[in-house]
This record gives C-alpha cells, sequence and structure tokens, in this order.
C-alpha cells in the first residue's frame, strides 16, 4: 500500500517536470532577444559602443554586456584601468550615453577634458523620459519600471535587484 503511493507521487512528478521541459524550451534565450532587439532598431551595436567606450576612457576593455534593465538596453563595459583598478560603464544601449561611471576614481581615466566629463544625470533623465513615453498609461504610480528604474538612478539597484 505504501509502495503503490509512493510509485504514484513519483510518477506525478516525473510527469509534472516533463510538462514544464516544452514551457522553458520555448521561451527565447537572452541572445535571441538582444539580437531581435539589434535588428529591430532597439539597441546600437557592440563594436560602435566599444569604440565610444575606448575614445572616452583610458583603460583596456574586459568585458562586455547588453542587459534587460527594466524597460532599457543597458551595456555594461567592464574596463581595466592603467592603475589596475576595474571601471564599470554603463551606456544607454539605444542611444549610446553614458549613463553610469563606477570605480575608484573613474573621472580620473575620461580622456577629455575633465569638464566634458559626460552629464550622466542628463542621460539618465533622457533614459526616464523615453520610459515614461513608452510606459504611461500601463503601470499604476510608483510601480513597475518607474520604480525599478528610481532605485537604479539612486544606485541601489544592486542591493533591490531588478523588477521581476
Amino acid at each position: 500500500m505504501m509502495m503503490n503511493r509512493i510509485a504514484r507521487i513519483l510518477g506525478l512528478a516525473v510527469v509534472l517536470v516533463l510538462a514544464a521541459v516544452p514551457a522553458q524550451a520555448d521561451r527565447p534565450s537572452d541572445h535571441d532577444r538582444a539580437r531581435a532587439a539589434l535588428q529591430a532598431g532597439e539597441v546600437r551595436p557592440l563594436r560602435e559602443v566599444m569604440a565610444v567606450a575606448s575614445d572616452q576612457f583610458a583603460g583596456d576593455m574586459v568585458e562586455a554586456e547588453l542587459d534587460r534593465r527594466g524597460p532599457f538596453w543597458v551595456y555594461e563595459i567592464t574596463l581595466l584601468a592603467p592603475d589596475g583598478s576595474i571601471l564599470k560603464l554603463y551606456y544607454d544601449a539605444a542611444t549610446i550615453r553614458l549613463v553610469r561611471a563606477r570605480g575608484h576614481d573613474a573621472p580620473r581615466w575620461f580622456k577629455g577634458d575633465p569638464a566634458d566629463f559626460p552629464d550622466m544625470a542628463a542621460a539618465r533623465s533622457a533614459m526616464h523620459d523615453r520610459m515614461h513615453d513608452q510606459w504611461h498609461g500601463k503601470w499604476r504610480e510608483g510601480g513597475g519600471p518607474a520604480q525599478w528604474f528610481r532605485r537604479w538612478w539612486r544606485g541601489d539597484d544592486e542591493k533591490q535587484g531588478e523588477p521581476n
């Protein structure tokens, strides 16, 4: 009696696992989503972002990622600065504007005149305006991508995570 019950439970578990596998396989991979965004013109090619980053900052590129951050595509470029420190540069993938620079003394490695250091607040405001135009009326006040964007703007997105 007990063995029959265990066999039924195991059988049900196997059926549930097998039923879930096709659902996972039908989802597009991150790579497929990024390629579709590039083909749709939502993001600029990586080579353009790499050229802008190398023109703006001293250092060797270590890594480049295209991530979906809430409603936005963001390139995260990791540079090894000449002093060995790591710089994280975040570019709006649609406009290739620098929206955040993190790392020890990031402005020091900016190649241009310090007075010309990119106005990242203005770039983030432009992203916010695009988000508002795209999502206005689709999300209730205080929720959705606007809430996530406010956390990201303040710099505490790594503690809070991205939206579900």
